[in-house]
C-alpha cells in the first residue's frame, strides 16, 4: 500500500515502501542507457532520456504499469485540476520512458500538453516515478512545478524530492523541472551507481460512457456477445470513437476479431479522423494493426489519424522496419506528411531508429527521390532533427546520403547551432568534419547618436517592466546558444576552438548581450561560474546598461542572484531608463528574489528616471503582495530589512 497527499487540488503524491521493484527498474534502466547510450533530447540538459518503451515485454515495467494507473484512478476521482468523466474510465499509456542523469544534469522547464490543447492525442496525465537511486542519495535533484505553490511553505515553487519509491501525477500542461545536484557532487558521481534513474508516463484517459465501450475496452468477451444484441456496432462516443476504437486501441486482438466477424466497420473515423487502425498503432497492437490492414481496402494506410499521421509515420516513428515494408507494399508514400510537415524520416530521426533510417534512405537511392533534404512545416530537415537529438550515427548516415550541412529552418538556424543547443559535442565535431561552417554574427548597423540613446533606453524600460530582452538570432554566436541553454562542456568546447567570435565575452552586435547576461536568464549557476572564471566580467553591459543581474532578477533565479551577488554584482545597478534589479524582480512578482536583493543593501525606495519605485511597478503589474512587502522595506531600517 502507498501513502497518498494531495501536495495541491492537481499535484498527486503517493510513497510506496522501496522494494525489490525499485531495484529491478533501477537496473532495467541502466542496461538500457549501456546498450543504446545515445538516447533521444527532449526538455532534458545533459543526462539520457530512452527511446520510448514498451511496457508489454518488460515485467517489472507492467509491476510499475499496474501502480501507475491505479495511481491514475485516484487522480481522476479524487482530484479537481482535470475535466472530470462520467461513466467508467480506462487509462492508456501514450507514452513511456527512463532517464539516467548526473548530478549536473537537469530538465528544463516543460510540458507535455499545451495550455487547453484536448484531443483524443493529447495527454491528460503526466506522472513520474523515482526506483532506488543508488549509492548518492545526497543528490537532491528536487521534481519542481516553477510558479505553482504548494503548502505549507505556499512561497516558494512547488519541489518533491526523489525519494525511493515516489510517484508523482499530475496535469499534462503543468510546467515542471528537474534541477541539478549541488555543485560540490558534480565531480564525484560519474559512475553507474552514482547516477539518478527515473521513468515518466503520459496518460490518456478514456470516458466509456456505454456498456459497448467498456467491455470492448476490457476485452470481455462473453458480455460483448449479448451486447451486441441490442446495440449498433458502429455508435461513436463523444471522442467519435466506435466500439472497434476501443477494442484496437487496447490492444485486444480476439475482441477486434469478434467485431470484425459480427462486421464492425474499420472505416469509421473519429472527430480527430482516426481510424482503429491508428489507434492500434498509436498503442503499439502490431498484431491487431495487421488484422485491421488486412480487413480493410489498402486505401486505409493512405489515411491520416489525428494530425495527420499515417500509419507509414507511426511505423517510422516506432521503428518497425517489418510493418513499414508492409504498409509500402499497399502503396504507402515515404513522402507523404504529417500536417506538422513532418515525413516518416523526420519521424524515423526524432526517435532515434537507426535501421529504419537506413531502409528509408535504401528506398531513396532506388528510387531517386530526395527524402534526406523535406522540410517540416518550421523547415526542419531530417539532418536538423538528428543534431538537435544528438543522434550521431543517424547523421552520419544523413550525411552520407547527402544532406546539408549548412541549411537552415525558418527561423535560421543550422544544424551546428542544434548540436550547441542540445549540449551535443560529438554531434558538433561531425558536422564540422562534414564541412558545416561556423557563422560570423551579423555585425550591426550604424545608426545616430541620437537613435542609440533612444535604443538604449527602450530596452531598458523593456526589461525594467518586466518583459524579455529582444535578440535578433543573427547576432548570437555558438557560445551564445550554448550558454542560453546551460551547457558548460559545450562552452568549453567552443572556447578550445580558439575562435574570436565564440570568445566566452563576446558581446552580440545590436543587443550587446554576452554569454555571461544569457546564462544569467536562463538560470544557469555553473555555467555563469565558468563565464565568469572564463575573465567575464559580472558588471558587463547590454543594450540599455542591463547586467545579469538584472536578467537574473527579471526570471527570479535565487541560486543565480546569489552567485552574481557572491562575485560582488551590484544590488543597485542602474539601467538606462533608471531601473535596478530590484525594479525588475517586482515587475515579475518575485518576492524571494526581491527578498535576497534587500539583503544585500538594494534601495527599496529608488526612483527610476519617470519616478517609479519597485512597489510602485509591482502595483502596476498586479503584484500587490510583493508591493505591500516592498512598501514595508521601504519604512525599515537596514539593520530591520535583514529580519524580513
Amino acid at each position: 500500500m502507498a501513502n497518498a497527499s494531495w501536495l495541491s487540488p492537481s499535484i498527486l503524491q503517493l510513497s510506496f515502501q522501496e522494494s525489490a521493484l525499485d531495484t529491478q527498474l533501477r537496473g532495467f534502466a541502466l542496461q538500457q542507457w549501456k546498450s543504446d547510450p545515445t538516447g533521444l533530447s527532449r526538455s532534458n540538459r545533459g543526462g539520457w532520456h530512452s527511446k520510448y518503451l514498451r511496457l508489454r515485454y518488460v515485467e517489472s515495467l507492467s509491476g510499475l504499469y499496474d501502480r501507475v494507473i491505479r495511481a491514475a484512478a485516484t487522480f481522476l476521482e479524487a482530484g479537481t485540476a482535470v475535466r472530470a468523466c462520467a461513466g467508467s474510465r480506462k487509462v492508456h499509456v501514450a507514452a513511456l520512458w527512463a532517464n539516467v542523469n548526473r548530478p549536473e544534469d537537469l530538465n528544463v522547464p516543460h510540458q507535455h500538453a499545451a495550455d487547453g490543447a484536448h484531443g483524443e492525442s493529447v495527454p491528460l496525465i503526466s506522472a513520474v516515478y523515482f526506483p532506488n537511486q543508488g549509492a548518492v542519495r545526497s543528490c537532491i535533484a528536487r521534481l519542481k512545478f516553477p510558479g505553482h505553490a504548494c503548502p505549507p511553505n505556499s512561497r516558494k515553487d512547488c519541489s518533491i524530492d526523489p525519494l525511493p519509491g515516489t510517484l508523482v501525477l499530475f496535469p499534462a500542461s503543468s510546467l515542471h523541472s528537474v534541477e541539478a545536484c549541488d555543485a560540490e557532487l558534480n565531480q564525484s558521481a560519474t559512475q553507474p551507481e552514482s547516477v539518478r534513474v527515473s521513468f515518466a508516463f503520459n496518460l490518456l484517459a478514456r470516458e466509456l460512457s456505454d456498456d459497448l465501450y467498456a467491455h470492448a475496452a476490457s476485452g470481455d468477451l462473453s458480455s460483448m456477445e449479448s451486447q451486441l444484441q441490442k446495440a449498433d456496432i458502429d455508435s461513436q462516443d463523444a471522442l467519435g470513437f466506435t466500439a472497434l476504437h476501443h477494442a484496437a486501441e487496447s490492444g485486444h486482438l480476439s475482441m477486434v476479431d469478434l467485431l470484425l466477424e459480427r462486421r464492425a466497420s474499420p472505416l469509421v473515423f473519429s472527430s480527430n479522423r482516426s481510424l482503429p487502425l491508428h489507434l492500434a498503432l498509436a498503442s503499439e497492437a502490431t498484431s491487431v494493426a495487421y488484422r485491421l490492414l488486412e480487413s480493410a481496402p489498402a486505401s486505409s494506410s493512405q489515411s491520416g489519424g489525428a494530425a495527420g499521421s499515417m500509419a507509414i509515420h507511426s511505423a517510422a516513428g516506432q521503428g518497425d522496419v517489418a510493418l513499414l515494408g508492409h504498409v509500402l507494399q499497399m502503396r504507402a508514400d515515404l513522402q507523404s506528411k504529417q500536417d506538422d510537415g513532418g515525413t516518416p524520416l523526420h519521424l524515423a530521426v526524432q526517435n532515434g531508429h537507426t535501421e529504419v533510417v537506413a531502409f528509408i534512405l535504401q528506398q531513396e537511392r532506388e528510387r531517386r527521390s530526395r527524402l534526406v533534404t523535406a522540410r517540416d512545416e518550421r523547415g526542419l530537415q531530417p539532418a536538423h532533427e538528428a543534431a538537435r537529438g544528438g543522434l550521431l550515427p543517424i547523421l552520419s548516415e544523413l550525411l552520407s546520403a547527402r544532406a546539408e550541412a549548412n541549411a537552415k529552418d525558418d527561423e535560421g538556424h543550422s544544424a551546428l547551432y542544434w548540436a550547441t543547443y542540445g549540449g551535443h559535442r560529438s554531434v558538433l565535431e561531425g558536422l564540422l568534419q562534414a564541412r558545416a561552417e561556423i557563422e560570423i554574427p551579423e555585425p550591426e548597423a550604424e545608426s545616430s547618436t541620437r537613435g542609440e540613446a533612444m535604443a538604449n533606453y527602450l530596452a531598458a524600460a523593456l526589461v525594467g517592466s518586466g518583459s524579455d530582452p529582444q535578440l535578433e538570432m543573427g547576432e548570437l554566436s555558438l557560445m551564445h546558444v550554448a550558454a542560453a541553454a546551460g551547457h558548460t562542456s559545450m562552452a568549453r568546447s567552443l572556447q578550445e576552438m580558439h575562435v574570436s567570435h565564440l570568445s566566452p565575452t563576446m558581446a552580440a552586435s545590436s543587443s550587446k548581450v554576452q554569454p555571461l547576461h544569457l546564462a544569467a536568464a536562463g538560470g544557469h549557476v555553473t555555467m555563469l561560474r565558468w563565464l565568469l572564471l572564463a575573465r567575464g566580467q559580472v558588471d558587463a553591459r547590454a543594450r540599455g546598461d542591463l547586467c545579469a543581474v538584472h536578467l537574473a532578477s527579471l526570471n527570479g533565479h535565487l541560486q543565480v542572484l546569489q552567485a552574481l551577488l557572491s562575485f560582488r554584482a551590484s544590488p543597485n545597478a542602474m539601467a538606462t531608463d533608471g531601473s535596478r534589479p530590484l525594479h525588475v524582480a517586482a515587475s515579475r512578482g518575485h518576492q524571494e528574489a526581491a527578498r535576497l536583493l534587500l539583503h544585500a543593501r538594494a534601495v527599496p525606495g529608488a526612483a527610476s528616471r519617470n519616478k517609479e519605485t519597485a512597489a510602485d511597478r509591482a502595483t502596476k503589474a498586479g503584484h500587490l503582495a510583493v508591493a505591500a512587502f516592498l512598501g514595508q522595506a521601504d519604512s525599515m531600517q537596514q539593520t530591520k530589512l535583514d529580519e524580513l
